[in-house]
């Protein structure tokens, strides 16, 4: 079961943290988590290792592993007395977690620094698509040209900081793709001139 996960609280990235110490952190239902062998950000409340953490937590029978109880250890505070009745169909609602935040992260696992340029892949994409398959050659440099040109307008003196922020993960968000893409574009240009090969022999 995972037990180290990464929250997004107020458009900050916060963790790795274990499953006893999120509701300190203010994660709510709402609230996006990440931990590793998820491909994406995602809701805690859809979140089964959580879920299942909190039925636990709420019907009292929840003991952390590898952990021994002890007479005056500190413990996870508690949800309200009104809020510990789970639902018969075992889902944890909003009204069930002691704080509810919401946000909108974006999808690249922890770690990417926006500020950072994103990788030119231009010169990749144009060979792919000369050389492989160009259709879908073309659609890497279509991303890897919108990643570029994101990232200079993010540069542009007097931006507003908000737009600069939107722009270098557009960025970031169509490196990614062009990347999927020329990977996309080598491996069928690969299987190609395999076939070609095997045929002229």
């Amino acid at each position: 079961m995972a037990d180290r996960f990464f929250i997004n609280i107020d458009e900050q990235q916060q963790g790795p943290f274990s499953l006893e110490e999120l509701e300190a952190h203010g994660v709510g239902p709402d609230t996006y988590v990440w931990c590793k062998g998820m491909a994406k950000w995602r809701k805690a409340r859809d979140v089964a290792d959580i879920c299942r953490y909190w039925r636990q937590r709420l019907a009292g029978d929840y003991t952390p592993a590898n952990k021994e109880t002890t007479t005056g250890a500190t413990q996870p505070a508690q949800p309200d007395q009104n809020e510990t009745s789970i639902p018969e169909d075992g889902n944890i609602t909003p009204a069930h977690f002691r704080t509810i935040r919401s946000f909108n992260p974006a999808d690249p696992e922890p770690g990417t620094n926006f500020d950072a340029p994103p990788l030119n892949l231009i010169f990749p994409s144009i060979l792919a698509t000369l050389m492989c398959m160009p259709l879908i050659g073309l659609i890497g440099v279509y991303f890897a040209a919108k990643a570029q040109r994101s990232w200079r307008e993010s540069q542009q003196e007097g931006i507003d900081v908000t737009r600069a922020t939107e722009l270098k993960k557009a960025a970031h968000d169509a490196t990614r793709s062009a990347k999927m893409w020329i990977g996309i574009s080598f491996f069928f240009g690969f299987i190609l001139y395999a076939v070609i090969f095997r045929f002229m022999l």
